[in-house]
């Protein structure tokens, strides 16, 4: 059997950065991803190919270490790999309880892009936006550093998360820029269905009475607040350097495996 404590992966695999992006898009609690999260592999590393060090030391605590090619945004002269690497704990199964998930967590990546690129956003929450903000091309091979801080409670059928995160860019030559955002959001179930949870992420919620079986299924209530801020980065006209995004969010899960989801954002 493998070892717990130290397993290997390598390949292509989503890199260990961020509670919201580890937990599958089948398990999300809203349709979409928050502000940050849209930025998928710019901001927040995605999926990328690469070598992973991880593990669970001991039962709540797990941790990851990964040494990534990084996406598209390598050359010749900046071509250094990306260290990621992730920790976290849920205190309540190191103190040996089951009536509550308590969910600490800290990602941290640093490595090399070269010049040239421009740090974009791709689009909002509801997608009727794209690429709003657009930084000004940084200027030669450029040291990129990520932070991510997360935090999830949950008891029972209600559970509260939240992440905060910066992302710094040092260029060879020009100015700095630097880009800030968090979400935090409050979910509720309904029917009262507790929460899965498992190595440092969250999985599917099961319906206590399915609709296959003749149940009405699990239904769930949701709301998000997440905000997007470059403001110290001047952007050309027609771009914002900051948005703030609130979502609304209703799901119906007939069975473990299909669910119906109505969300409002408002941003």
């Amino acid at each position: 059997a493998a070892n717990p404590e130290a397993q290997f992966q390598f390949g292509l695999f989503k890199m260990p950065f961020s509670l919201e992006q580890l937990t599958s898009s089948n398990n999300i609690d809203f349709m979409e991803r928050s502000l940050i999260g849209q930025v998928e592999g710019e901001f927040i590393p995605g999926k990328e190919t690469g070598f992973m060090l991880h593990g669970i030391p001991k039962p709540g605590l797990t941790y990851a270490l990964a040494v990534s090619r990084g996406r598209a945004n390598k050359d010749a002269v900046s071509d250094d790999l990306d260290l990621i690497g992730r920790v976290t704990t849920n205190l309540a199964e190191v103190i040996g309880s089951k009536a509550f998930i308590g969910h600490l967590g800290a990602a941290y990546s640093q490595g090399e892009i070269k010049g040239g690129v421009t740090p974009s956003s791709s689009r909002n929450e509801s997608r009727s936006q794209n690429a709003f903000f657009t930084g000004p091309a940084l200027g030669g091979v450029t040291t990129r550093t990520r932070q991510g801080l997360e935090a999830a409670l949950s008891y029972q059928a209600f559970k509260l998360q939240a992440e905060q995160f910066n992302f710094k860019y040092d260029p060879t030559t020009g100015s700095d820029q630097e880009i800030k955002g968090y979400y935090v959001q409050a979910v509720f179930n309904l029917t009262g269905e507790s929460f899965n949870y498992k190595d440092g992420a969250f999985s599917s919620i099961k319906p206590a009475n399915p609709v296959d079986k003749g149940g009405k299924g699990a239904w769930q209530v949701g709301v998000r607040l997440s905000e997007f801020d470059a403001s110290p980065i001047t952007v050309a006209a027609g771009k914002t350097n900051r948005a703030v995004s609130t979502s609304y969010g209703l799901t119906w899960f007939t069975t473990e495996n299909l669910r119906f989801m109505l969300n409002y954002v408002d941003t």
